[in-house]
């Protein structure tokens, strides 16, 4: 199993510490929903393949995990004592980050939340882009090394939308609990320098893990 730390390329600007597990183990399905009219592709199960695919200007592209080059990850950022930001993403195994999703923020009282508490983090609906995902998600791409992201430049996201259209929960062989979630979206986001990009049609497919 992989595991590695958020490198500084995966976006977060929460100051607590940072975990980052890739999901390669057989995993035991609990649960799961879906809603929202005839979704595109199947039906998904905890065994579905890590993917995005989303029109970048107009440009599609497309991101399969296959674990070999392309994976899929999951990583919390802790912003204080029983308070976390949980992201999923698809990378290269390695230092590059393709894409990833920051859902935020989760408060719990023990020291970590239960399965059932985390599975209510990711409700079948419409979410809100929030700004470093405090209060809703947050969407980052990385091109060439930088990072294009809904929480820079003026972060307006007028007319956007984030989807859940579906979620399965699941137990892996070393016990954590996963949220495997299918999603359509699209944004604009923008680098650094104010500079922007539209996303359209959005699907993603991804784990988002109690760790």
């Amino acid at each position: 199993m992989r595991k590695i730390i958020l490198a500084s390329l995966v976006l977060s600007t929460f100051v607590f510490g940072c975990k980052k597990k890739s999901n390669s183990t057989t995993p035991e399905e609990t649960q799961s929903t879906t809603t929202g009219g005839t979704p595109s592709g199947p039906s998904i199960t905890s065994s579905t393949t890590p993917q995005a695919t989303f029109n970048l200007d107009g440009v599609s592209k497309s991101y399969i995990s296959n674990n070999n080059t392309i994976f899929g990850g999951s990583g919390s950022s802790g912003t204080g004592t029983g308070s976390t930001s949980y992201s999923s993403d698809i990378d290269d195994g390695n230092s590059v980050t393709y894409i990833n999703i920051s859902k935020g923020t989760l408060t719990y009282t023990a020291s970590a939340p239960t399965d059932i508490q985390y599975e209510a983090f990711y409700p079948i609906s419409s979410i809100p882009y929030s700004v470093n995902a405090a209060n809703g998600v947050e969407i980052s791409i990385f091109i060439n090394g930088v990072e294009w992201s809904t929480s820079k430049g003026t972060a307006n996201q007028s007319g956007s939308t984030f989807n859940i259209t579906e979620k399965v929960g699941y137990t892996d062989l070393t016990s954590t609990f996963y949220v495997k979630v299918k999603a359509t979206f699209s944004c604009k986001v923008y680098d650094g320098s104010g500079a922007s990009k539209t996303i359209t049609n959005g699907v993603y497919i991804g784990d988002f893990g109690n760790i």
